[in-house]
This record gives C-alpha cells, sequence and structure tokens, in this order.
C-alpha cells in the first residue's frame, strides 16, 4: 500500500514498524521541547540486601545516558525497608538513606532520609530527586543505606518485597 498524505496532515498506509532504521535520530530526540520525557529506564530488584554496617553500602543502582547535556534525570525510588535489632530490646531502630550519582562512594545528591522504626518494623521508603549531571555520558544512580547505632540491622528491600529504581530523561 502506498503512504498517502492527506489534507489534514494525517497519513495513511503505514503500518507499526513501518519506519525505516534512522528516521528517528538522537538529535530529533534530543529537540523535544523542555519538559518531555526522553527515555525511561527501570530496574526491579528482589535481592534483599542485609547490613548491620555504620557506613554507607549500596543497597540499589540503575543506569541511563542522557542524550544531551541540557538534560535532567528524575530518580524515583520506592521499596520496603526493615529494621530490628538482634538483642530486642524494643529500641528505636535508625536507618538512612542516601542517594548517589555512581557509587556510595560518588556523589552524594540528597542529604541523610532517617526511618525510625519502634522495635522490629517495615515502613515504605520513597525517594524522588531532580538532578543536572550536565552531561552526555552514562550515569549510575546508587541508593546506599546504613544503620546508625549498632546492633541495629536493616533490610532493602525486606525480605519479600521488590523495590523499584526509576531513571527518567527529561528535556532541558
Amino acid at each position: 500500500m502506498a503512504l498517502v498524505l492527506n489534507g489534514s496532515g494525517s497519513i495513511t498506509g503505514l503500518s507499526a514498524g513501518g519506519l525505516p532504521d534512522g528516521s528517528v535520530t538522537a538529535d530529533d530526540i534530543a529537540s523535544l521541547p523542555a519538559g518531555s520525557v526522553l527515555q525511561v529506564v527501570q530496574t526491579l530488584d528482589s535481592s534483599t540486601t542485609q547490613s548491620n554496617s555504620t557506613t554507607y553500602v549500596d543497597v540499589l543502582n540503575a543506569s541511563i545516558t542522557p542524550s544531551s547535556a541540557s538534560s535532567k534525570i528524575l530518580i524515583l525510588i520506592s521499596g520496603t525497608i526493615y529494621s530490628w535489632d538482634n538483642n530486642s530490646l524494643g529500641n528505636t531502630h535508625e536507618t538512612t538513606g542516601m542517594l548517589y550519582r555512581g557509587t556510595t562512594s560518588g556523589t552524594a545528591l540528597t542529604n541523610n532520609a532517617v526511618y525510625n522504626a519502634v522495635s522490629d518494623g517495615k515502613s515504605s521508603y520513597t525517594v524522588i530527586y531532580l538532578d543536572s549531571p550536565s552531561t552526555t555520558s552514562s550515569q549510575t544512580y546508587t541508593l546506599g543505606m546504613k544503620v546508625l547505632n549498632t546492633p541495629d540491622f536493616f533490610q532493602f528491600p525486606a525480605s519479600g518485597y521488590d523495590a523499584t529504581i526509576t531513571l527518567m530523561e527529561i528535556a532541558g
């Protein structure tokens, strides 16, 4: 079937996947208006990290390669955290999380977000952050967690739960 462009601007005769490779270039995508979502990367993780470390431990990460140095990256993290101690003292357990560009030895992007639980407890954990990496090089974003006091422990995501990290490139 031939392609037909009618007077209203619609095209007939084009099937799904009908554009040849290279028809839409990275420059076309990068020239979308500011605020447009250019790409989305999501990682779902059900492997639990358990630790009693008082220094940050990598618990979740994902990478994205911005198509333009003016793009921003919206980072969305969601999961369930479980905090406890092995002494069953009924104390408040404090676990803190920090978002990094790179690994936990990279650039800290957020302030400590303290999670408190009385005795043993599970709670939702969410991070929303908009970053401006100013590069077209691949960027890794990592959630690090640690306990504030021993003998506290944490699990993230809590056993039997999933955690997600979603990275959205937003046109600048």
